[in-house]
Order: structure tokens, then sequence, then C-alpha cells
């Protein structure tokens, strides 16, 4: 079931929202060496994202990630997310008009209500009897 998006069909199942957040990831290199780095995000859903970088890991790769939302909740607060992600492919930038970047699925994470993401018509509210 996929939505069309100009000459292509987008086959995601999830509703990916553009959300600003900050992100740094870490993951071990083929040498075994563990590398921390850090982007952000360009779009984020409840199955996975796509950071922009300029430090980009190996696809096929797991990483752990966190994300920094910032105070969206409300004053003083800051929502994060932590979650172990494969990397499922990776953007080089191709220009210099462009960024690179790449898509991550999560594979776990400890936030597993990502409701603020979603609009707020899609809440439910239970109704007095």
């Amino acid at each position: 079931m996929g939505r069309d998006v100009g000459n292509g069909v987008d086959r995601r199942e999830q509703t990916r929202f553009n959300v600003r957040a900050g992100v740094t990831f870490e993951w071990r290199d083929a040498k075994g060496v563990q590398r921390r780095e850090q982007g952000v995000t360009r779009d984020i859903s409840s199955k996975g994202s796509f950071i922009f970088s300029d430090s980009l890991p190996p696809a096929k790769v797991d990483l752990r990630l966190e994300v920094l939302f910032g105070p969206l909740v409300g004053e003083g607060s800051n929502l994060r997310l932590e979650a172990e992600a494969l990397v499922l492919r990776v953007e080089p930038a191709t220009g210099s008009d462009t960024s690179s970047g790449f898509a991550v699925l999560n594979k776990s994470h400890n936030l597993a209500d990502l409701r603020f993401l979603e609009p707020p018509e899609t809440y439910r509210r239970s109704e007095p009897n």
C-alpha cells in the first residue's frame, strides 16, 4: 500500500515526519574500533529515520543512536530516544548543494510510544459515559 509521490510510489509503511533533532551515533568499524559521530535528523518515524552527517557509517552495520529532541514536551524538559539500529543505505553528497546522510531501521528503542510525532487528530480521547 504505497502513496503516489510524483513519478514513483512511496512504499513506506510508517509516516515520516520532518523533525530536526541532534543525533549522536556510534558503531564499531571494520578494525573493531569504536566510532562516535554526530548528525541531524532529516525525518523520523517509529520504524526509522534519515540522518544528515559528514561522517557516514558503512551500510549494513549495527549502530547505537541517541536522538535529542530538545524542549518539545514542556519548559525545561528534553525528550531523548535511544535506539539500536541497522544502517539500510548510505547517501554520500553528490555535489556542493547536497548533504550526505544515511537511513536507519530501528531494531529496538526505549521510547516505545512515539505518539508525539503523530498529528494530534490521531490521538484517541476517552469519551465520558
